[in-house]
């Protein structure tokens, strides 16, 4: 059985490019993540997403965010769903359903 999960988050736009990346935002506990998501740690996986802190490193990141209005840096936790395994539903519809839920019950 499929377990679903519901969360409330922010769609950011971290530079004013249109053609800039986007990312979702959400606030979840700790103890929910740890249930549902793996961890790539750096003795594992030496090309994965954690790295540890050097200067180049560093220097790289300066001349990425500099080289176009469109490079963006995510959130401090990256999360890769895979496909077909997260639905992102905009609030203003979400609302929109609890006040037609809410009526249609009166």
């Amino acid at each position: 059985m499929t377990e679903h999960r519901c969360y409330f988050g922010s769609l950011v736009s971290q530079r004013t490019d249109e053609k800039a990346t986007r990312f979702f935002v959400f606030n979840a506990q700790a103890k929910d993540l740890k249930s549902w998501l793996g961890i790539r740690r750096i003795k594992d996986v030496q090309k994965g997403a954690q790295r540890v802190l050097r200067q180049a490193r560093v220097n790289a990141v300066k001349k990425f965010m500099g080289a176009s209005s469109i490079n963006i840096i995510p959130n401090s936790i990256l999360i890769a769903f895979d496909p077909n395994k997260a639905n992102f539903t905009p609030l203003v519809q979400k609302i929109s359903e609890c006040i037609i839920q809410a009526n249609s019950s009166l």
